[in-house]
């Protein structure tokens, strides 16, 4: 996903990738599905301005992993 912002802000770019798959498996009485999803991005701020040019800048380098697994019996 792109960044929100029409320009950079404080220099660090707000893409997030995300990068997922699964597999799955169906029979005659049930199915199962499992899945993996990545997020992986990052995030930039100031917490607060000072009389310098030189603000502190906090920046997070954000990673997160998903699964989920579905079973399911048909009627």
């Amino acid at each position: 996903m792109p960044d929100p912002f029409k320009e950079q802000q404080n220099g660090s770019s707000r893409n997030i990738t995300s990068v997922s798959g699964g597999l799955g498996y169906r029979s005659e009485h049930f199915y199962i599905d499992a899945t993996v999803i990545l997020y992986q991005g990052q995030t930039s701020y100031r917490p607060y301005t000072i009389n310098s040019t030189d603000s502190p800048l906090v920046i997070n380098h954000n990673k997160m992993t998903t699964a989920m697994l579905t079973l399911g019996f048909p009627f």
